[in-house]
Parts: C-alpha cells; structure tokens; sequence
C-alpha cells in the first residue's frame, strides 16, 4: 500500500479527484492535509473517492496554512461531521 502526501492545494485536489479510481485499483491511500480555508474543493475530491470505492485520510489539524493553529480547523471538522455522515465516513481515516 501506498500513502501519497498531499497538501491540499487546488491542483492536488483536483489530481485527487481525476485519480480516485486509479488510488482504488493501486491500493493508494491519499493523506490530505488541507492548507486553504476554502474547503469546496476537498470536499470533491472525498466525494471522488468515497464514489470510487476507494480511501483517504485527512489530517484535522494541519500545521501550516489557513487552518493551522488552535481552534482554526473548526470549519474542517465541521464539514466532515456534516456532509460525511457515518455511513460514507468509513472510507476516510481522520488524524
């Protein structure tokens, strides 16, 4: 298995997108550690995978960026909690 490191920057995530079915058939596992306080586009990008059959972990607190330092990654987590319910949320691992 495979853990390609990405920091959550718009043309990685769009990579990430336009990959997901490939990350499934290699048994890649994209970590995600977003940077830009604009979270639509990682938002794709996990509905990419989660739609690809296919796993990612997003880091929740990121150390540098836009949503680096104490409290700031509340709008992550929030976005996670909502639009990844339970039931899709067991492709994606959270650290």
């Amino acid at each position: 298995m495979y853990h390609p490191y990405f920091r959550g920057k718009q043309y990685e995530l769009i990579t990430i997108r336009e990959s997901a079915s490939l990350f499934k058939k290699a048994d890649f596992r994209p970590i995600i550690e977003p940077v830009k306080q604009d979270l639509s586009g990682l938002q794709k990008a996990l509905d990419a995978i989660i739609q690809a059959d296919a796993r990612a972990t997003v880091i929740v607190n990121p150390q540098d960026g836009d949503l680096s330092g104490r409290g700031k990654s509340k709008q992550l987590t929030d976005l996670l909690k909502i639009d990844f319910p339970l039931r899709r949320i067991s492709r994606l691992g959270f650290y």
